[in-house]
């Protein structure tokens, strides 16, 4: 839930799930500094995830962010 309200999840792909964190680390910090609207604009080409959004430098804050443009996100699988 969210500020009270249920989300559907079961029709999103973990893709859409990944972007909307990103949304929400993100646009969370543009509309406190802003006052306005947020939107992320993105595009999936098979393995490559390209976003588009404004950014106000609070996005520095965001772990998601950080990850997606400075670090690296890693699954290391193990046996059994």
């Amino acid at each position: 839930m969210i500020d009270g309200k249920e989300i559907d999840l079961s029709g999103l792909r973990p893709i859409d799930l990944m972007l909307a964190a990103l949304a929400y680390g993100i646009g969370i910090r543009y509309i406190d500094k802003t006052g306005e609207p947020y939107e992320l604009e993105c595009e999936v080409d098979g393995y490559n995830v390209t976003c588009k959004a404004k950014c106000t430098g609070e996005e520095e804050k965001c772990l998601v962010y950080q990850t997606l443009t400075k670090g690296l996100l890693k699954l290391l699988c193990m046996e059994g």
